[in-house]
């Protein structure tokens, strides 16, 4: 008994040291309006509340929930920012991926000298909040997947 304790102790603890983060975020259309919850998912199935967060954390955004109003004109499109947050304090945020029709017009700031102040830095750190900024001149969605290191 004791061996499958230490066994079953020991999955625990490597599933939450190989926890992968999925976090969802809101999506809309102007067909329809669809929220899905923001989840930390981990292997062992223990919900984020009952455990601590792994670093890095990982976030999606789209980024037609995120034009600046009233919208910022940059060069021919306008400024796009994002807000993310991580429970410690930010060291690094990377864009590893986009996805979506709408993603071959999404340029991370500056983009030359396209991104106005006080837009021109790609991400600001805050703390433990972070603002990315890009700017789109295109109306179809894209998702924008971020690794957030703190």
């Amino acid at each position: 008994m004791l061996k499958r304790s230490i066994s079953i102790a020991t999955l625990v603890f490597t599933s939450l040291i190989l926890g992968v983060v999925v976090e969802r975020a809101t999506q809309t259309s102007s067909a329809d309006s669809k929220t899905l919850p923001h989840l930390w998912v981990f292997p062992n199935g223990v919900h984020h509340a009952e455990t601590a967060r792994p670093n890095p954390v990982y976030d999606v955004e789209y980024k037609n929930n995120h034009y600046v109003l009233p919208p910022v004109p940059a060069g021919d499109g306008h400024i796009i920012e994002i807000p993310l947050h991580a429970p410690g304090l930010i060291k690094k945020v990377t864009m590893y991926h986009k996805e979506g029709p709408g993603c071959n017009w999404t340029y991370e700031c500056p983009d030359g000298t396209k991104c106005p102040d006080p837009y021109r830095n790609t991400v600001d750190h805050l703390g433990t909040t972070a603002q990315y900024h890009a700017r789109s001149n295109s109306g179809e969605n894209c998702a924008l997947f971020f690794q957030i290191d703190f």
